[in-house]
């Protein structure tokens, strides 16, 4: 497993050239034992799981000098952008205008149990951070762990450091043992003699139905967000289960009216359709027309004068005329708007 750190650097030997540049010889990434802190981030989390422990435990990596002073290691340390703070990203081609104000030099050695490395700041903007006191650096890079043999006093070895960057800190921040870059950059190596009761007080929470660990300062408001979360999801659930409910009592009602309606036309047969189409329209209208012709006219019955006009078109207008068709409707229109013996 890959995993970003970050490392103390100890700066000394600064000069500044006639160019304004500030030159220096820097150290780091000492091998050995190193403690880490299980709460840093989920990464730890994952680390500190694999080997049986928990969110408040310490997670313990060896460095071996093979892999902190091996050629490629070194190599990987040459010409590294220096910027200001960690970055949020690893500093490559597309982005060392955005986050380089200098880098590291060729000479990059073995200094008993550390790295050195010479370096330079060449932007204006790294001289002036230098200037105003940001003068500690901390170096950013990533290295394979894997899990240690049982029985030894560590729980990972780490593999050959790749390096991305120097970063300058604040005074007092590179050996700091909550540095806090673990959120942007890598965790650091803790100091257990400085590690505050706050940094161990985690708490699990459910969230959903997910186990996550949080700060134990940070447990009711996060409760009370979810809870307030889950109240307002409830409120739409029953909103929208109510307007599923009207929609399914309106096509409900629509299917039903349909159904009665296609109940009582059946009930109604052909011959019963015709007597009544004659006693309203007369003989005439009904004289060889066919059943749908006289299906359609049975419809006008039970509708207004207003849209006879229009249902007996519509309910003639296929049918096979026996003589005119169109004086055929306007017979039944006739009849219709005035009866006869009225």
């Amino acid at each position: 497993m890959s995993i970003k750190f970050t490392d103390a650097v100890q700066i000394g030997e600064v000069k500044r050239t006639k160019e304004g540049y500030v030159s220096a010889f820097a150290r780091a990434v000492r091998s050995g034992v190193q403690d880490y802190g299980a709460w840093e981030n989920e990464h730890w989390l994952a680390l500190a799981d694999a080997v049986g422990k928990g969110p408040r435990d310490v997670v313990r990596v060896y460095r071996p000098p093979e892999s902190v002073f091996s050629k490629d290691s070194l190599k990987s340390a040459v010409h590294i952008p220096i910027t200001i703070g960690h970055p949020p990203v690893m500093v490559d081609s597309s982005n060392w205008s955005e986050y380089s104000v200098g880098e590291t030099g060729s000479d990059i050695m073995r200094d008993g149990e550390l790295v050195a490395f010479s370096l330079m700041l060449k932007d204006e903007k790294g001289t002036a951070a230098f200037d105003a006191g940001v003068v500690e650096l901390s170096a950013g890079y990533t290295a394979e762990l894997t899990i240690a043999d049982k029985g030894l006093d560590y729980d990972y070895v780490m593999g050959p450091p790749d390096y991305n960057h120097l970063a300058l800190v604040p005074k007092g921040r590179a050996g700091s043992a909550r540095i806090g870059d673990a959120q942007t950059w890598g965790a650091m190596p803790i100091n257990l003699n400085d590690r505050k009761d706050s940094d161990l007080d985690m708490v699990k929470l459910m969230v959903g139905d997910k186990a996550v660990q949080v700060a134990a300062n940070d447990a009711d408001i996060i409760t009370t967000l979810v809870k307030d979360h889950k109240t307002s999801i409830d409120a739409k659930d029953t909103e929208i289960g109510e307007l599923k409910g009207k929609l399914a009592t309106a096509e409900a009602k629509v299917l039903d009216e349909a159904a009665i309606a296609k109940l009582v036309d059946a009930k109604v047969d052909a011959k019963t359709k015709r007597d009544a189409v004659a006693a309203k329209f007369g003989d005439e209208a009904v004289k060889d027309a066919s059943d749908a012709e006289i299906a359609g006219m049975f419809k006008v019955i039970d509708k207004s004068a207003g849209n006879a006009d229009e249902t007996v078109r519509n309910a003639l207008k296929d049918a096979k005329p026996i003589q005119d068709a169109e004086d055929k409707i306007k017979a039944a229109q006739m009849k219709f708007l005035k009866p006869e013996g009225k």
